[in-house]
């Protein structure tokens, strides 16, 4: 769902078995049964599913450099989109151009939305520091839109921020370089 957005996801890895991992595990396995169940029947439901979670396994054997990465999911979307397709041509009651109606005037103010936020780089970038507040990639962001405006002291707040969450940011390390210079902090 297209709510919560920002250009740096704020997912953290699980390291502990807890309730929500217990429920998506069983959601998942659920939906699995139902799927072979459903294939073996001939449903295009079954198909679909099946799909779905084989497109997310050929996906899920790359490793992850960034834990959330919605492109992983565009093979999977597309047995959404056959389902969907194929519950459209089913006899209903509502009108056939009411659902892709009220789906496009949300996807619309979704998107106008988004677009205040993308408006330039420091909004982006400090809208996703408000998001996710402790990644480091965020605030390095945050620091390059300043650099970038001229804003040096804010620039150096921003790096120095990225800095503390992760020392090792060779990146930041070298824009934090590049900015004292320019700062005459030789």
């Amino acid at each position: 769902s297209p709510v919560h957005l920002s250009i740096s996801h704020a997912v953290v890895e699980s390291t502990a078995l807890s309730a929500t991992v217990v429920a998506g595990a069983l959601l998942t396995l659920s939906l699995l049964g139902a799927g072979l169940w459903a294939w073996r029947g001939r449903h295009l439901s079954g198909f679909a599913v099946l799909w779905f979670y084989g497109g997310l396994a050929l996906t899920s054997v790359m490793p992850l450099y960034i834990i959330a990465s919605e492109h992983r999911l565009y093979l999977s979307m597309a047995a959404v989109a056959l389902l969907g397709a194929h519950l459209w041509r089913q006899p209903r009651s509502v009108s056939p151009t009411m659902i892709p109606a009220l789906l496009l005037i949300s996807l619309v103010t979704l998107t106008s939305q988004r677009n205040e936020i993308w408006q330039d780089e420091l909004t982006l970038w400090s809208d996703a520091a408000r998001i996710a507040p402790q990644a480091p990639r965020v605030w390095a962001g945050v620091g390059e839109a300043h650099h970038r405006l001229g804003h040096l002291d804010s620039a150096a707040v921003a790096y120095r921020r990225a800095l503390e969450l992760r020392p090792e940011d060779e990146v930041s390390w070298c824009n934090m370089a590049v900015l004292q210079k320019e700062m005459g902090e030789l």
